[in-house]
This record gives C-alpha cells, structure tokens and sequence, in this order.
C-alpha cells in the first residue's frame, strides 16, 4: 500500500534537533576493544566527531577499554538490546510478541522527553494504510486448493468498452460495485476510470509510462502476475479515495472465477480472473510522478501475490517483506525516488520503533504503520547493498518455484542472497544455544542474525541516501525511559549509558541480545 508525506514534514527533517543533555562519553577505538563473546567485530562507522549535531554535549572522560562479560558491559557508550525472536503477525501468544528489558534507571540517561504517538498528522503523513489492513478479514473466503489453480480467461475490452467492478469506497471500509469505462487500451494495461475521475489526455500519460517503463522493468525484475499469461492485461482502476492516498493492490482482485464461490464473490466484493491495481485518482493532477512510483509499487504486489498461485498450498508472503520488495520496485524503475519521497526517516522517528517494534510487524492490530514503512524501506537498501538488486528477483524465483504450506520468509531470504554474504552473516555472530534453539531452524536463525546486522547498520551514516543528514537521527531514536521496554521478536531499543557502563537488570528477561557501540556507534562487544 502507498502512501505519501506532506511537505510540512519535509520542512521538519531540516528543523529536526536532538534533546540536549544526552550523555555521550569519548570512546575508545573499537580495534582497541575486547570482546568476549568471541564474535566478529562490527563495521566500522565512517563519521567523524565533528559529524555528531552540535547539540549533543560529550564529558571529558575517555574510555580507555571496553569489556563485556556476561551480564554486564563496560567502556561503551550507548547499548542496542534486541529481541531475537521471529515475530509471527499470525501468532500473538508466543515469544516473538516481547521480551522485557527490565527496568533501566541509574544507568542510562533518561527524561529527553522524546516519545508520543506515533500521528500521522505529527509526522505530516496524510494517510497510511498497509497490505495487512487492506487484506484484513478475508480469512472467511473459501477459495479452491486442490491443485488445479485456474488462470482465468484472460478478457479482452476496447477504448470506450464498460465493466462492473468491485472497489473500496472513498474511506475503505466496504466493497461498492460500479460501471468503469476504458479510457485507455494499451500493450500491457487497460486504464478504468470511474465517474470521468481521469481523463483521456492523463490516462494516455500514465498508460504509455505503464506500457513502455513499468511493466517490462516489473516484470524482468519479479516475474508475470497472474491473468496476463495469454494476452491478458493489467487493468488499472482509478477512481478517487480518501485523502492522499497513492493507491493499493488487494487480494480480493487475485482469485479466479474456478477458486471462489458465487456467493463469496457477491459477499466480499471479489473481482475475478483480472489482474487489478486500485490509484486514488486525485493525486494525478497534483503529483503525476507519485502516480507513476505507486504504479510500480502496487504492481510488485500484484506479482508477489501472484507468485503462491504457482504451485498448491504456497502461502502469501508476510507484509514486512513484500512491502519492502515494493519499496525497492520503486526505485529500480526510478532511480531516486525514495530519497525524493523521503520515506527512510520514517524509521528514525517512529516512537514505536523507538521503544522496540519488530522488524517483522505488520499486523492489522497495529494501526500506525509510520515506523514499520521507513524501516522496510532502509531494509530493502541494505539488501540491495549487501546482496544485489538480483536478491529481489531471486526471492520471487523462490518464492514461486519452491512453494509450499511451510514456506517462510527466512527461507526464501536464505537461499536468495549470495552464498558469500550468506555465510558472513551465519558467521558472524554466535548467539547462545538457549537462544537459537528457541528461534526455531536453521533459517530462522540466520534471519535473526540478518536483522540484528540490519539493525547495527542503521546506525551509520552511509545506509540510507540521506547520507549525512542520517545519523544526526539515530540520537533522537534512544529510548530514555527507566521504566522497562518490551521488545518484540526482531525489534530492539538504543541507550545511551550515563557514565559508560551497562549491567543486565536482575529483572530482564532471557534470551536478549546486548550490543555495546563507542561514541561514534562502532560495536565495541555483543553479549
């Protein structure tokens, strides 16, 4: 699901500064350190101190070692703890749903004030809404899984020709159903307008840029959606929605006429055997290029929804994941535009994030997704970093190639990036045998090392395209609060230490990962 940032928010990342009073002591070289744990040594940041915003005061102590034993580190100035755990959206009476840190005073400085709600209006986000919520509620759909998936009749329409579609109203709380009237019949795409909500000058823009950039850039990149495997094409309905929306693809498009019942397609407002996109219709006019990355996005949807009809039982592909490879479609077809969009802060400045939501959690429960898209977003640039953009393509390969019931993102992400990379990660960090054998298999494992590496990334300046202007905000992301943090499976808070020392609380619970990081965020041991 695409959304979009008003510009009061942008002109909120230039005025953006750090509570002072933060205690950040001078610390010791990294290569100085020792670490117990026996584990590799984390990158190396590249910011100098003169990088660090000017309001965040040092003391004149100097660390001169850093240690770390089992329950307490010393020498560093701020501590990651991060819950290993796998969230399971689908599952909330199990250990991915959090683990406490204890309680934190005297020995972290608190009362910055940072926090609050994380409000969309705050933030000067318009609207938000996610492939989760969209999608939410159709568990009661009895769909055909016997095997056989049909693939639809693939239809054939004309310029002028109208049809019955199923859409959400302007708020996205019910199905309506509406005559749509081609205004475009392209290559690859027939664009739909609701009541003249585009018109024909517009709709031959954006079907020419469908035709002639998304589709072949989409398609080479993640695989053919269903429905357009013998002539069909992708049908683009535009009418208008609520706010600012971008648009959404949903899964009630992605059924064909053999796998539903007649009186589930009139219930949940099913549209059949077509391959849908849904674009608010009012943000042509104000912001083509927007229209043109929420195409690309949405249509990676379409695909990775595509993908578990390729072989029987395949299940969907979580939303964390999927929203990330969408986050990367827009910027392979154009280059640039998450940085435009500015998209990646979102993760700096969520307060949830801030306090330890997962990686991983999408779920429909959790209704302000401001952090879980800027942290998705980072995720799909450090995998394009670290493994390719071919690491995209790939997941879709797998995903449809090597479906079934069981199939889980850590797998496909496993087999998916380079074996170089893959055998960096598995060995690069050596959580305890309590703590692997409670994540599960070997997959799952290798995922919460992945994320951990991802997470200590995010904490220097050369991740995201906002280059220097990044790691000013990893300051305005530690938690302050001395009461305890529960910190979801693949989440994890920052701290700043007061006089650069960390001890375990008595009543933290097992099975948290504590990475200690000098003043200019080099990991100086892991516990």
């Amino acid at each position: 699901m695409k959304r979009t940032i008003a510009s009061k928010f942008l002109a909120a990342l230039l005025s953006v500064t750090v509570c002072a009073g933060l205690a950040s002591c001078a610390g010791t070289d990294a290569s100085e350190a020792s670490i117990s744990t026996g584990v590799e040594e984390g990158r190396k940041g590249e910011v100098a101190p003169s990088d660090v915003p000017s309001d965040v005061p040092t003391n004149s102590s100097e660390y001169s070692k850093s240690k770390v034993s089992h329950d307490e580190m010393t020498g560093v100035n701020y501590v990651m703890i991060y819950d290993p755990y796998i969230y399971d959206e689908g599952n909330k009476n199990d250990l991915s749903t959090g683990l406490s840190t204890g309680k934190l005073d005297g020995q972290i400085v608190t009362g910055q004030n940072r926090g609050g709600d994380d409000n969309p209006e705050d933030l000067g986000l318009h609207d938000m809404i996610s492939q989760s919520d969209i999608n939410g509620g159709l568990e009661g759909i009895n769909v055909n899984y016997d095997g056989s998936r049909a693939s639809g009749f693939d239809p054939v329409y004309r310029l002028g020709d109208k049809h019955t579609f199923y859409h959400y109203d302007k708020e996205l709380k019910s199905r309506e159903e509406d005559k749509f009237k081609c205004v475009y019949e392209g290559d690859h795409c027939y664009i739909w307008s609701l009541d003249d909500s585009i018109g024909k000058s517009d709709a031959e823009a954006l079907g020419n840029e469908f035709d002639n950039v998304i589709y072949d850039k989409d398609v080479q990149c993640f695989g053919t959606p269903r429905f357009v495997e013998n002539g069909g094409k992708v049908n683009i309905l535009f009418y208008e929605m609520r706010r600012d929306l971008g648009g959404f693809f949903a899964m009630v498009d992605i059924y064909s006429s053999a796998e539903v019942t007649k009186s589930d397609i009139s219930r949940y407002g099913l549209n059949t055997d077509h391959a849908i996109i849904n674009v608010n219709s009012t943000r042509v006019k104000t912001d083509p290029d927007f229209v043109k990355s929420t195409l690309s996005h949405e249509f990676q949807h379409l695909i990775c929804a595509s993908d578990s009809f390729k072989a029987p039982g395949t299940p969907f592909m979580r939303t964390w994941l999927n929203e990330s490879m969408s986050a990367f479609a827009e910027d392979y077809v154009y280059d640039g535009i998450k940085e435009k969009e500015h998209y990646n802060i979102l993760y700096y400045l969520s307060d949830r994030f801030r306090k330890g939501q997962s990686l991983y959690n999408f779920s429909i429960e959790n209704d302000q997704y401001i952090g879980a898209y800027g942290t998705v977003y980072l995720f799909a640039e450090y995998l394009e970093k670290h493994a390719g953009k071919e690491v995209f393509s790939n997941i879709h390969r797998y995903w449809a190639d090597k479906g079934y019931p069981q199939l889980t993102e850590s797998e496909a992400l496993y087999f998916s990036v380079p074996e170089s990379f893959r055998n960096e990660i598995a060995g690069k960090y050596d959580f305890s045998a309590e703590v692997s054998g409670k994540i599960g298999n070997e997959y799952d494992q290798w995922m919460s090392k992945l994320t951990l590496d991802f997470f200590i990334e995010t904490t220097k300046p050369d991740l995201a395209r906002l280059k220097s202007s990044e790691q000013k905000y990893i300051y305005s992301m530690l938690y302050d609060e001395v009461n305890p943090a529960t910190i979801e499976g693949g989440g994890r808070i920052i701290v700043a230490t007061e006089n650069g020392t960390f001890k375990v609380p008595d009543d933290a619970d097992k099975g948290l990962i504590y990475v200690g990081f000098d003043k200019d965020f080099n990991v100086v041991g892991i516990n």
